[in-house]
Protein backbone atom coordinates (compact mmCIF):
# COMPACT_ATOMS: atom_id res chain seq x y z
CA UNK A 1 0.00 0.00 0.00
CA UNK A 2 1.27 3.46 -0.91
CA UNK A 3 1.76 5.95 1.92
CA UNK A 4 1.41 9.67 1.26
CA UNK A 5 2.01 12.97 2.98
CA UNK A 6 1.19 16.42 1.69
CA UNK A 7 3.09 19.61 2.31
CA UNK A 8 0.28 22.01 1.45
CA UNK A 9 0.80 25.74 1.74
CA UNK A 10 -2.04 28.04 0.81
CA UNK A 11 -1.12 30.33 -2.10
CA UNK A 12 2.32 28.66 -2.37
CA UNK A 13 3.73 25.65 -4.17
CA UNK A 14 2.65 22.32 -2.64
CA UNK A 15 4.38 18.94 -2.74
CA UNK A 16 3.11 15.40 -2.29
CA UNK A 17 5.48 12.72 -1.01
CA UNK A 18 4.61 9.14 -1.95
CA UNK A 19 6.31 6.18 -0.24
CA UNK A 20 6.25 2.59 -1.43
CA UNK A 21 7.31 0.27 1.43
CA UNK A 22 6.37 -2.88 -0.52
CA UNK A 23 8.49 -5.29 -2.57
CA UNK A 24 6.64 -4.44 -5.82
CA UNK A 25 6.80 -1.39 -8.07
CA UNK A 26 3.49 0.52 -8.03
CA UNK A 27 1.78 2.64 -10.70
CA UNK A 28 -0.03 5.54 -9.03
CA UNK A 29 -2.28 8.33 -10.31
CA UNK A 30 -2.62 11.63 -8.45
CA UNK A 31 -5.85 13.65 -8.77
CA UNK A 32 -6.53 17.19 -7.50
CA UNK A 33 -10.15 18.38 -7.46
CA UNK A 34 -11.18 15.66 -9.92
CA UNK A 35 -8.44 16.37 -12.48
CA UNK A 36 -5.54 14.04 -13.20
CA UNK A 37 -2.24 15.70 -12.24
CA UNK A 38 0.19 12.86 -12.91
CA UNK A 39 0.59 9.14 -13.48
CA UNK A 40 3.86 7.85 -12.03
CA UNK A 41 5.71 4.64 -11.20
CA UNK A 42 7.12 4.30 -7.68
CA UNK A 43 9.85 1.70 -7.32
CA UNK A 44 9.79 -0.79 -4.47
CA UNK A 45 11.15 0.43 -1.13
CA UNK A 46 11.46 4.03 -2.34
CA UNK A 47 9.76 7.40 -2.20
CA UNK A 48 8.97 10.07 -4.77
CA UNK A 49 8.12 13.74 -4.40
CA UNK A 50 5.46 15.15 -6.75
CA UNK A 51 5.11 18.88 -7.42
CA UNK A 52 1.43 19.81 -7.20
CA UNK A 53 1.91 23.50 -7.94
CA UNK A 54 -0.28 26.14 -6.35
CA UNK A 55 -3.49 24.62 -5.00
CA UNK A 56 -6.20 26.10 -2.82
CA UNK A 57 -6.33 25.30 0.90
CA UNK A 58 -9.31 22.91 0.69
CA UNK A 59 -8.23 21.07 -2.46
CA UNK A 60 -9.32 17.43 -2.62
CA UNK A 61 -6.28 15.24 -3.32
CA UNK A 62 -6.79 11.58 -4.23
CA UNK A 63 -4.08 8.97 -4.76
CA UNK A 64 -5.10 5.83 -6.67
CA UNK A 65 -3.00 2.70 -7.14
CA UNK A 66 -3.49 1.43 -10.69
CA UNK A 67 -4.00 -2.26 -11.42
Amino acid sequence: MIESSIEKKSEQVSYLTLKNPTEKDRLVSVWVDGGLITLTMISSKSEKQILLGTIHENAQIVIKEQQ
